[in-house]
């Protein structure tokens, strides 16, 4: 049975992405895959189940499905996970209701991209591989935006080795210090990483800037981690969608804002005994990252600023 949500008259559509379908699913048809709930706690007293989808649809975007029971009246959004040892893994039991899969006409992770979990995490990533046309990095970054993507962002451990199950050759990743030497921006957010960042995810004695003009980030093969090198060389390279994230809900289903975001440099992250390690990162921008990030009215005009440095920069480098 195949269900169509219509958003009530007058309310915005969920999340911009017109009608979604649900259906009730076998949970052993999702093997591996496992679902589990997104929250500790469930709604209560929902009188439908196209209530239950509109709520789990309009709070949780990512959310790939939801539990109804009719006679409590409750309903729990789902999220899958590879195997019930996952960590942050709440499983859910058939006797908890009907499990409703959720589709959507307009997928959020469509054009060759496919849903990956970042193992570990319970996140979920959404990827393409372009393994058939290697490009510069800026060429690279300008064909994931044709596919309103990014270069794919690399932040953490668990994302090198999501990484390293895909590709088959060293890749771009969406990473760069073109605009500031030793001040590493990510291109899907425009967020520099942090000094403990950097050292999680590069290899070892790196970024160096060996040649001088080693601006751009590539993933290594075989050691599965960063390294900076000339822009101009040509890589296969990976895309990334931003998916919609789940939202910061506490036990009780509040939103939690207590969480301190740290994702710029500042002072505070660097260790007074490795300033002269190898890994060369340069915190002397460091003081003015939090004015960077508040200056959001300039935002459209400093990309174009950008871009001409980093254009700027590849001429160059060719050049050479």
């Amino acid at each position: 049975m195949v269900f169509s949500l219509i958003v009530p008259s007058g309310t915005p559509t969920v999340n911009g992405y017109g009608n979604y379908w649900f259906k009730k699913t076998d949970p052993s048809s999702l093997l591996p895959y496992l679902p589990n709930r997104i929250t500790s706690s469930i709604w209560t007293d929902i009188p439908d189940v196209l209530t239950c989808a509109y709520l789990t649809l309009k709070t949780f975007p990512v959310s790939q499905g939801f539990l109804y029971d009719a006679a409590s009246g409750r309903c729990c959004p789902l999220v899958w996970l590879e195997g019930a040892s996952a960590p942050g893994a709440l499983t859910v039991q058939p006797s908890e209701g009907i499990l409703y899969l959720i589709t959507r006409p307009t997928d959020l992770c469509n054009d060759g991209f496919q849903i990956k979990e970042i193992s570990g995490t319970g996140e979920l990533a959404c990827l393409r591989y372009i393994n058939y046309s290697p490009r510069n990095y800026v060429h690279s970054r300008a064909f994931c935006s044709s596919l309103g993507a990014y270069l794919v962002s690399v932040k953490t451990a668990e994302k090198l080795r999501l990484i390293a199950s895909i590709v088959t050759n060293k890749i771009w990743v969406g990473l760069d210090d073109l605009i500031t030497e030793g001040r590493y921006v990510s291109d899907i957010d425009k967020v520099a990483l942090t000094y403990q960042q950097v050292r999680t995810v590069f290899n070892f004695g790196e970024p160096n800037d060996a040649a001088g003009t080693d601006d751009c980030i590539e993933f290594m093969m075989p050691y599965h981690r960063l390294n900076d090198i000339p822009c101009n060389l040509a890589l296969d390279f990976m895309c990334e969608k931003p998916l919609p994230a789940i939202s910061n809900y506490d036990d009780d289903g509040h939103d939690d804002d207590d969480d301190d975001d740290d994702d710029n440099y500042d002072d505070d992250n660097y260790d007074d005994d490795n300033d002269d390690d190898d890994n060369n990162v340069d915190d002397g921008d460091d003081d003015d990252d939090d004015d960077d990030d508040d200056d959001d009215d300039d935002d459209d005009d400093d990309d174009d600023d950008d871009d001409d440095v980093i254009a700027q920069a590849l001429s160059q480098q060719d050049n050479e």
